[in-house]
C-alpha cells in the first residue's frame, strides 16, 4: 500500500492521468494535466445556466477554463439530474463543451476537436460540486491542448446563478 501511495505523485509527474477522486481537494481547487504537465487551477465556481450549469476557473498558471454542461449522456437536462449524481456529460456537441482560455492567445474549444471530451459530475454537497473532466480543445489556428485527469471542487456562485 505504501508503495502505491508513493507512486501516485510520481505517475502524475510522468504524464499519467490523475485519479478521479476529489476528497483531497479544497473547495475552489482544480487539478489536471495540461499537455502532460501538472496544472493547478484556482477559484473554481459553478452556477446554474438555464437547464444546465457551467463551471469556471480563474486564470492560473496560464489557463482559465469554462466547462458547460447541458445534457447528461442519458439525455436529461443537467439541472434536473443534480439530485441523481454521478452523471456523465459529453464535452463534444450539444450536450456540453469545454473552453480553454490561454493567458496569451485565442480561445480553444472541445467542440472544435474530433475527440471532444467528458465531464463527470460526482457529487453536490452543501453547494460544493465535485467533478472530473478531460478534453482535447482546438484553437482557431490549429493548435491543440489536452486536459487529462482533471478534477475539481467548485463553490456555488450564488450571485450569478439563475
Amino acid at each position: 500500500m505504501t508503495r502505491t501511495l508513493l507512486l501516485l505523485p510520481l505517475l502524475a509527474a510522468c504524464g499519467e492521468p490523475l485519479p478521479c477522486e476529489t476528497d483531497d481537494l479544497a473547495v475552489g481547487e482544480v487539478e489536471a494535466l495540461v499537455d502532460d504537465q501538472l496544472w493547478l487551477g484556482a477559484e473554481a465556481t459553478w452556477q446554474s445556466a438555464g437547464e444546465g450549469l457551467q463551471i469556471t476557473t480563474a486564470l492560473s498558471q496560464g489557463w482559465r477554463l469554462n466547462l458547460v454542461a447541458t445534457r447528461t449522456e442519458g439525455g436529461f437536462f443537467v439541472g434536473d439530474a443534480l439530485d441523481g449524481l454521478p452523471v456523465e456529460v459529453s464535452l463534444s456537441g450539444e450536450a456540453g463543451a469545454a473552453l480553454a482560455y490561454p493567458e496569451f492567445g485565442n480561445t480553444m474549444s472541445s467542440r472544435d476537436h474530433p475527440s471532444g471530451g467528458s465531464l463527470t459530475l460526482l457529487s453536490l454537497d452543501d453547494g460544493a460540486l465535485s467533478a472530473c473532466f478531460e478534453f482535447s480543445a482546438l484553437g482557431p489556428n490549429g493548435g491543440v491542448v489536452e486536459f487529462t485527469g482533471g478534477r475539481l471542487v467548485a463553490a456555488e456562485d450564488v450571485v450569478n446563478s439563475d
